[in-house]
Order: structure tokens, then sequence, then C-alpha cells
């Protein structure tokens, strides 16, 4: 294994010493604020018999115990495709759907939904009274937004997301 060159360290800084038991050598030695991370003889068997696929993508979630309410409320074809579409650009912790860090506008995301005007206003409409989604404006402009209770990308959402949807019935488990 090779090691990294570091800097030297004073005998005040060392808190925990790793030794070669058979040589009583010490191997590396950690300063506070310093971390090692220990791969176990399972952790390294599963992973040599598990992939980890699409290394360079990133992905959004869609929650387990939301999919079947969502397969209830009968959205027509456009409507998943709106929703699929806007997965497509969902931003991290904002919710708000995005392109090269700019907010999708009403024009932008019919273009990339390709669907009709009319069709588009409806299915839109429709997922925001189901809370699926909202809609809010940013200057001139209208915002979308997606329920992170349904679909996230990321770990955490901002503050302002989480109050616009916490009183849907997306949020199941009453966060």
């Amino acid at each position: 294994m090779e090691q990294l060159k570091r800097k030297e360290i004073k005998e005040s800084e060392i808190v925990c010493n790793y030794i070669d038991t058979e040589t009583g050598e010490v191997q590396y030695t950690l300063r506070e604020g310093d971390s090692i991370r220990v791969d176990t003889r399972e952790q390294k068997e599963y992973r040599a018999n598990h992939k980890y696929i699409k290394k360079n993508n990133s992905f959004v979630k869609v929650y387990k115990d939301t999919i079947g309410i969502l397969a209830k409320e009968d959205l027509t074809k456009s409507e998943f495709k709106i929703i699929l579409t806007a997965l497509a650009y969902l931003d991290k912790t904002s919710g708000i759907l995005t392109e090269d860090g700019v907010n999708i506008g009403k024009q932008r995301f019919m273009e990339l939904v390709d669907i009709s005007h009319n069709t588009f206003a409806e299915g839109v409409n429709h997922l925001i009274d189901l809370n699926i989604m909202a809609r809010t404006k940013s200057g001139k402009n209208s915002v979308y937004l997606m329920n992170p209770f349904i679909f996230m990308n990321g770990t955490y959402i901002n503050a302002t997301l989480y109050r616009i949807f916490k009183k849907s019935k997306w949020n199941t488990q009453n966060d």
C-alpha cells in the first residue's frame, strides 16, 4: 500500500499509532482531525460480489411508501411524461427544476416535455392540485418544484421546500 508523504509530525500532535503486531513497528501515525477507513473482510467480499453502476451519473430517489399512492392517482400519460421530464432536471436541496444552474421556466419546461400547451397546462395544474409539484414565481417567470416527500435529488432539502410540501398527503411519516 502506497503511503502519502506527510510533513513531519511532532510527538505532541500524535493521538494514535498503528503498530504492526508482528514487527512492533509503527505503521502509521494519526493526529487530531485525521481519520482512517477500515475495510472489514466482509465489506471487501461484498464489494467483490456487487457492482457499482453508472459511477459518473446522478440519480433521483422515489420513495417506496409513495409509489403505491402515486400509482392510484390515475395520472395520464402526459402527466407521467411531465413528472419523468421534471425528474431529469431536479435540483439538489431546492427541489426546483434547473438546467445548467438556471431555473426552468414554463416555455422551456413545455419544450422539454414536448406536448401541446393545453395538455401541458392541464397536466401541470393537475399535478399541482395533487401536491406532486408546485409552481411559484421568480420575478416574472414561473418556477417549478417537485415534492421531496415523493422524489428527491440528494439527501437534504432546504427549509422553504419543506414548508411548501410538509402538510401534503405525501408526507406519510409526518416529518
